[in-house]
């Protein structure tokens, strides 16, 4: 895929683009299906479409909790996307399975995981649009209509995310963040401060900043939201919206991204800001996640029952919590 156009892209997007063309050449089994079986729900200003879009590529291990953990949403008016790349283990009889429940799903190879992203895009219709990984899910049945009130609450803004939960296979933590602008996100030189799959976009936003970059394998998710964060702004909202699963598969967990990261803060400009301001926004950053995570840390106990494959749909909201 060629790199994405830096000026605004309009509604044509899917004709810019085409997600067929983009696709490598390869001998791979191609499954396409368009789900004519859910149709597709209405949408109003006040109960938006939101487009739940999953990647996945051998992901049978997970994948069941991501799926169903949508499925159970009580919101409504959801469009399910499954993008696959050509999985060879259990992971098609897993979509298969709940198929019925899921809008649209294909299997095809792709480049990466955000040239299968970018499927997703091309092929979604929602007001609202979220990334969620295949070895994650929401924390749960009620995340998506908690996060459709705070729309309706802050509609100024453009973009709403809050905290996750971090799983380890024999722990869970809660991880605690807060409002970040474009320049403390890119200075503190770490996409960590706002969780790429706890985060509702507004679909302009994506008209606007085009396509994921499929040049970076493991940090297009970061420059991303450094394009986004560039002209738009994200409202952070104080509860958990994820549960992020780390393990040794995870490119979070394997350090692959490191390298890319360096390049894209290059890219982004990083070095056009005075060594001082560069080392007093990230210390200043930086300060702040570790009080709120190391020194001041909220308790995870409530999640701890996601350490089993326990549905997420099934672990109840922590402490009786009446926040947004």
């Amino acid at each position: 895929m060629n790199p994405l156009p830096s000026h605004p892209i309009t509604t044509e997007l899917p004709d810019r683009l085409s997600p067929a063309s983009d696709s490598p050449k390869s001998s791979l089994p191609c499954t396409r299906l368009a789900n004519s079986r859910k149709p597709l729900p209405s949408s109003s200003n006040d109960r938006p479409l939101v487009s739940v879009i999953t990647v996945s590529l051998n992901s049978a291990k997970y994948l069941e909790q991501t799926i169903r953990s949508v499925l159970d949403q009580t919101y409504d008016r959801i469009e399910y996307l499954v993008i696959d790349g050509a999985s060879t283990d259990g992971t098609l009889d897993i979509i298969r399975r709940h198929e019925s429940g899921i809008h649209t799903w294909i299997s095809e190879p792709d480049q990466n995981m955000y040239d299968a992203i970018n499927k997703g895009i091309l092929r979604c219709s929602g007001d609202i649009v979220a990334v969620l990984n295949s070895d994650d899910m929401y924390p749960a049945p009620d995340t998506i209509e908690r996060m459709i009130e705070n729309t309706r609450r802050f509609p100024e803004w453009d973009g709403w995310y809050g905290d996750c939960i971090k799983i380890y296979p024999d722990r869970a933590r809660y991880q605690k963040f807060f409002q970040i602008n474009h320049r403390r996100f890119l200075l503190a030189q770490r996409g960590t401060f706002i969780p790429h799959a706890g985060l509702f976009l507004r679909r302009r936003c994506l008209e606007y900043v085009g396509l994921y970059d499929t040049r970076y394998h493991f940090a297009a998710d970061y420059d991303f939201l450094l394009r986004c964060l560039r002209q738009f702004r994200f409202k952070y909202i104080p509860r958990p919206y994820l549960v992020f699963r780390v393990h040794p598969e995870s490119i979070t967990a394997s350090g692959r991204i490191r390298r890319e990261r360096i390049a894209l803060l290059k890219e982004h400009g990083v070095m056009n800001h005075s060594p001082l301001s560069r080392r007093i926004l990230h210390a200043c950053v930086w300060s702040r996640y570790i009080w709120h995570n190391l020194i001041w840390p909220r308790s995870a106990r409530p999640y701890r029952r996601l350490l089993s494959n326990a549905p997420a749909a099934h672990v109840p909201s922590p402490l009786g919590e009446t926040t947004p």
